[in-house]
């Protein structure tokens, strides 16, 4: 299916790993007694129609851009992507989101204040090393599903912070 249908399969995969991570993380970390299936359906469709395409695309612009060879083609791609794609990255998550749940231009604004330093720091103690490992060791029609793989545990941790945590009852 990665080979016939690449973008279909890597948004379908980042939907479900998104909404998936949602769930763990209403379980586990809020210890929830029901699912918010609605929160989960926001997070799954945020990771299908956003989330997906994004990363898709951002991989084959560094492919473009820094090709595939050189020593230090890597090192240039994992600089580009937490120096510029991922501080904007977040920030439109935050936005995307927010507007997914109704959210004014004043609560996004305070959840840039209080959450966006600590995902951001977050970012920079997971990512940057399996951006290394991906540039360096994995074939480009497989990048993806390594950032998906690490994506499962990386968005428990997400949909948590960026959960809508206050309402414990649903």
């Amino acid at each position: 299916l990665l080979k016939a249908y690449p973008l279909v399969t890597q948004c379908t995969t980042t939907g479900v790993l998104l909404g998936t991570g949602d769930v763990i993380a209403q379980k586990g970390l809020e210890k929830r007694h029901e699912i918010n299936w609605k929160r989960t359906a926001k997070f799954a469709a945020f990771g299908l129609l956003f989330i997906g395409p994004v990363f898709r695309n951002w991989i084959l612009f560094l492919e473009r851009l820094y090709g595939t060879s050189g020593a230090f083609t890597p090192i240039k791609k994992v600089l580009t992507e937490q120096l510029f794609f991922a501080p904007v990255l977040q920030l439109t998550c935050i936005g995307v989101l927010g507007a997914m749940n109704g959210h004014s231009l004043a609560q996004m604004e305070a959840r840039i204040r209080n959450d966006y330093w600590d995902i951001m720091c977050a970012v920079w103690k997971v990512w940057p090393f399996v951006g290394l490992v991906n540039h360096y060791f994995i074939a480009v029609n497989y990048k993806v599903l390594v950032i998906a793989f690490v994506s499962f545990f990386w968005n428990i941790y997400y949909t948590w912070k960026m959960g809508e945590k206050g309402d414990q009852k649903s």
